[in-house]
């Protein structure tokens, strides 16, 4: 059996025989300087006056600003701000085809062009100078002016200038001669025109170098395939019969001419889509000239106008939206054996339904030219003056519903034109 250990018996008086039971020195010094001290007021201790259950609550977490999220932040907002400005700021343009807005109509009157207000009748001296300037023509986008000026030799020089008078530039190497036709490509960059040398040239509108797309070749106005002026149509020079395609550098020319077809393309226009082809042309050998309409492709050719007689129809231009043509046309009279003028026609491409103008112009037609917004015609129906042509005009606004004829508050020595605004 094992003796019973009483060690846990004699563990505490153990404990105090070896404890040292001396003071240390300093505790007489410590005690008398506490002794000397004021005990501190109650008022002191905040728990005396404080509700502290609101001090030892939780201490909940307060998140820190993102400053520098907040600085990115405020940076992308000035950032957008500044581009809506910036976009705002930019004047918007139209696009080259299709209905837009109707901007001011430019004229030529005493050598020096004019922008007038169709609205309000008023006009301002867009260009004025010693120089006879005529013939201005808008830029698709609305924002420069081609114009012919009376050079120096024989014919004219072709010019450029901001819509706001700013910065003519002179484009033309060698004069045009009277009756010459220039047109703008569908990005306003740069102009065409057809040489009677067969030559088709092209030019800078912001000046440089001329560049010749093509030879032996003619063009008509709205020559440029849309909607981006890719190809170019063209009638080749000696061959009646042949209408080409060819790429706006001149490249690939293409027949678009059925097989077994007679010809005789004549005013050959694109509509604004670049869908279909307008032309004139005999459609039974004789003296008469009829619209017809084609695919690009050459096929699908029918005549547009049913009318019976003999009619002589020429000078088609496309509304903007591309459902009606309107063009010149005159009717055979057999008790003078002569065509006689009649009013502007205007035929709906899908239905062939025709209707005519009120008013009959000179017997040598009328130009004119579809408003941008489709809704009116701009013409004149006077005698039609020549390239720096002291000659005048009164330019009228055509209701192309009504037919009523407006005429507008100014006398003109040459063609109008009417600018393209965004919508």
């Amino acid at each position: 059996m094992m003796p019973i250990d009483r060690f846990q018996d004699d563990l505490p008086a153990t404990l105090i025989d070896i404890a040292d039971e001396r003071m240390p020195d300093y505790v007489d010094d410590l005690l008398g300087r506490t002794a000397a001290m004021r005990q501190r007021p109650a008022w002191a201790f905040p728990g005396r006056w404080l509700p502290m259950v609101d001090l030892t609550v939780e201490r909940r977490f307060v998140p820190r600003l993102p400053w520098r999220v907040l600085a990115i932040a405020a940076l992308l907002a000035l950032l957008m701000a500044g581009a809506v400005w910036f976009a705002g700021s930019r004047r918007h343009v139209p696009a080259p085809f299709g209905p837009a807005a109707n901007g001011s109509i430019a004229y030529a009157s005493g050598g020096d062009l004019f922008i007038g207000e169709p609205a309000t009748g008023q006009s301002r001296l867009l260009l004025g100078g010693g120089d006879a300037d005529s013939a201005p023509l808008f830029s698709p986008d609305g924002l420069r002016l081609a114009f012919l000026r009376t050079g120096s030799s024989s014919g004219y020089d072709l010019m450029v200038v901001g819509s706001d008078g700013s910065n003519p530039v002179k484009l033309s190497t060698t004069p045009l001669t009277d009756g010459a036709t220039f047109q703008w490509a569908p990005d306003g960059a740069s102009l065409i025109v057809p040489y009677p040398t067969g030559e088709l040239v092209r030019f800078n509108a912001s000046g440089g170098s001329p560049t010749t797309v093509a030879t032996n070749v003619d063009v008509d106005l709205h020559a440029f395939r849309p909607p981006d002026g890719r190809q170019i149509i063209v009638q080749q020079h000696g061959e009646p019969a042949s209408l080409l395609l060819i790429d706006a550098d001149g490249t690939h020319p293409t027949s678009i001419v059925p097989a077994g077809d007679h010809g005789d393309f004549q005013q050959a226009r694109w509509s604004p889509d670049g869908s279909q082809i307008v032309f004139a042309r005999s459609p039974d050998g004789s003296d008469q000239r009829r619209q017809f309409v084609m695919r690009p492709d050459g096929t699908g050719i029918h005549q547009l106008t049913t009318d019976t007689g003999r009619w002589y129809e020429v000078d088609p231009v496309w509304s903007p939206d591309g459902t009606r043509i309107a063009f010149n046309r005159w009717l055979y009279d057999a008790s003078t054996d002569g065509f006689l003028i009649k009013p502007i026609a205007i035929v709906t491409v899908a239905s062939g339904k025709l209707v005519e103008t009120r008013v009959t112009p000179v017997s040598d037609g009328e130009l004119f030219e579809w408003s941008p917004d489709g809704r009116s015609l701009l013409g004149l129906p006077g005698p039609h003056a020549a390239y720096g042509s002291t000659n005048t005009d009164a330019p009228v606004v055509i209701d192309a519903s009504t037919g009523v004829q407006t005429p507008l508050a100014w006398n003109v020595e040459s063609g109008v034109s009417w600018q393209r605004t965004a919508p």
